[in-house]
């Protein structure tokens, strides 16, 4: 019985000490990952556009639901293993660079994404800019120090390289 009250005990610790070291660490980050991958940029964009593809080339995405443009930007919903997310398109310069921003109010997190495109003769370098908020200070901690801030982002230029090809050979 001693034994399972210092096991218990050193849960709650452990739990708390998440707690107090994710409260301490601030709301916002930013995380960047590049790639470069075999296709022009006008061939990323389409891509990276063709939003009722992403299930396709995405693992990450079950499927998608289109919603009404926002001032012209497209907007969807992803499905994803982390509940349904919605963007929103905030910024495009076609061919160039894209924006978009999680467009919910009840999300343990939110911020925005945006995609850079440089060509290099056939192949593109993509530049993925995540400037988050994680608002639970368990969920914060477990960003930072367990899961990175990065690995969404890692994940996607994963997708990119596997639909597109990895360039810089």
């Amino acid at each position: 019985m001693t034994i399972a009250f210092a096991i218990f005990g050193l849960v709650l610790l452990a739990l708390g000490g998440m707690f107090a070291v994710g409260a301490a660490l601030p709301v916002g980050h930013v995380a960047t990952v590049r790639t470069v991958v075999d296709a022009n940029p006008s061939q990323v964009w389409a891509l990276l556009t063709d939003v009722e593809h992403f299930p396709d080339w995405r693992k990450d995405v079950k499927s998608v639901v289109c919603k009404d443009s926002v001032g012209g930007y497209a907007s969807w919903v992803e499905v994803t293993d982390f509940g349904e997310i919605p963007l929103t398109v905030i910024d495009q310069e076609q061919n160039v660079t894209l924006t978009a921003k999680i467009d919910g109010q009840d999300l343990k997190f939110g911020g925005t994404w945006t995609w850079e495109l440089a060509g290099q003769g056939s192949q593109c370098e993509v530049t993925i800019t995540e400037r988050g908020e994680v608002y639970s200070p368990p969920f914060r901690f477990l960003s930072k120090y367990i899961f990175g801030h990065d690995r969404t982002l890692k994940a996607y230029a994963a997708s990119l390289e596997a639909k597109l090809g990895r360039g810089g050979a």
